[in-house]
């Protein structure tokens, strides 16, 4: 019984550690930098579009 626990517990431990350690660290970091990219380019894009539309605004007075 003892030897059929350890297997066990081991076996919990591997499934743990390929299921989500790797993957799921690439994952997180994956989700982390788009997130950072995504709200990178909507700052780029709205600024880009700010301005276009004041200098829209201006030509048009």
């Amino acid at each position: 019984m003892t030897n059929k626990k350890g297997n066990n517990e081991r076996f919990l431990q591997d499934f743990e550690a390929t299921d989500f350690g790797i993957p799921g660290i690439i994952f997180l970091i994956f989700m982390f930098l788009f997130s950072l990219l995504s709200s990178a380019l909507f700052r780029l894009l709205g600024f880009r579009l700010g301005r276009i539309s004041s200098g829209f605004s201006y030509v048009c007075m």
